[in-house]
């Protein structure tokens, strides 16, 4: 079974459907910075890295999990953390127990 560590962290509470900031180590081994928490229409999810392409102005991800039980176990990993981080306040917004430590 592989290990996940969520090595940095950061809720951000700007408006708009990112949610947080992460960095992904895998088995000790590969470390993927940028990951972006998002809310989507149909919830959370891991959005990897991404770059604009110059060519036709479109978005591409910079890091592709082909395996797809590694890439569910990472999902559900981050958001776990994210949901630990976040307190889902009254009015539905999530409030941060963050340390707030930069990204």
């Amino acid at each position: 079974m592989p290990t996940i560590e969520i090595a940095r962290f950061h809720v951000t509470n700007k408006p708009g459907s990112v949610k947080a900031f992460a960095s992904v180590t895998i088995n000790g081994k590969i470390t993927i910075h940028g990951c972006r928490i998002v809310e989507g229409s149909r919830g959370l999810f891991l959005s990897m890295p991404q770059e604009q392409s110059k060519k036709d102005n479109k978005w591409y991800d910079q890091v592709q999990i082909t395996d797809i039980d590694l890439k569910a176990l990472v999902q559900s990993e981050v958001i776990k953390t994210y949901e630990e981080r976040t307190v889902k306040a009254v009015d539905g917004q999530r409030e941060t127990v963050d340390d707030g430590a930069s990204f």
